[in-house]
């Protein structure tokens, strides 16, 4: 479980980026797909909406182990994470995370009997971040490769 401040770092970085790569294993191979971020808090757990009939359900049901990992290349932000995924039909978070934009899923709505979210609790997290422009990037590439030193591209860590 990640501490209160990784939290809130995580969070920062990843709400802005709204769509994540899911992988979860399928047998013997890895596998990834796209999913929107439906929520505009974070305790630890990330929620996405699914159908329970899918899959990705089968394949999480298997294994819980997942990663997703977030880009955002304009901004140069890339996170991955990595935690435990199983199915949650509760209608109070299903109903609190609502967008009206889901009924092109859900034709029912929050009534689809088929609903349910993805609920992912993050165990571990690594993440590059930089604030340096892309000339000021070029400049530091270049510094570093005159004097022999590593470049200070921006900040890198992992919270776990």
């Amino acid at each position: 479980m990640l501490a209160n401040s990784d939290k809130d770092k995580l969070w920062e970085m990843i709400k802005p980026l709204k769509y994540g790569m899911l992988s979860t294993y399928d047998k013997d191979r890895i596998r990834s797909r796209p999913m929107a971020l439906t929520q505009s808090e974070f305790d630890g757990h990330l929620y996405f909406y699914t159908r329970d009939d899918t899959h990705k359900v089968e394949e999480i049901n298997e294994k819980h182990e997942v990663g997703i990992s977030f880009s955002s290349p304009e901004e140069k932000t890339y996170v991955s994470l990595s935690g435990r995924a199983h199915l949650s039909r509760d209608r109070d978070l299903i109903k609190k995370f609502w967008s009206p934009i889901l009924n092109a899923y859900f034709q029912d709505g929050v009534d689809d009997p088929h609903i349910a979210l993805m609920k992912i609790e993050v165990e571990a997290c690594e993440f590059w971040d930089s604030d340096k422009g892309r000339m000021s990037e070029l400049f530091e590439l270049a510094k570093s490769y005159v004097r022999g030193e590593s470049p200070d591209l921006g900040e890198h860590g992992r919270m776990q």
